[in-house]
């Protein structure tokens, strides 16, 4: 017998392995530091697959397949070198784009870093440039 599975079915990685536009409220958005760029092989609607670049992020095992857009977006923020990506803060949204005849709503690196004092308490170790975490701070993050 399995285990009994319990929680918000959105939020279980192995039914939802993918950061989507669904998780940011409108006219929200979500910083997030990036933990490492992978390369994922997906399947599209239309049953073709490709392989695209995917955002790693601490805190979570949601991955975010990167769009063209996004690539380049994050080329001009953080440079072109992908490991260069790690241990950096970014500001994703939703936009509206058209594509395929349909309108869909769809992630977007916002094209300017996210201040510090916005980052979440919790990603802010994972930076580049972080202070040491306190004792304190350790026993708040481990619970």
């Amino acid at each position: 017998m399995g285990r009994i599975a319990t929680g918000n079915v959105f939020q279980n990685d192995t039914v939802f392995p993918w950061f989507e536009s669904s998780m940011i409220p409108k006219n929200g958005s979500a910083i997030r530091v990036v933990h490492r760029v992978e390369e994922e092989t997906v399947r599209n609607p239309d049953g073709e697959v490709s392989e695209k670049l995917c955002l790693c992020f601490y805190g979570t095992k949601k991955r975010m397949i990167l769009s063209g857009v996004n690539v380049k977006r994050l080329a001009r923020l953080l440079g072109p070198e992908l490991s260069a990506w790690a241990q950096q803060a970014i500001e994703i949204r939703c936009e509206d784009v058209q594509a395929f005849g349909k309108t869909h709503r769809t992630l977007r690196v916002v094209e300017a870093l996210p201040p510090k004092n916005r980052i979440p308490k919790d990603q802010r170790q994972y930076l580049k440039d972080a202070p040491p975490v306190t004792d304190a701070e350790a026993q708040k993050i481990l619970g």
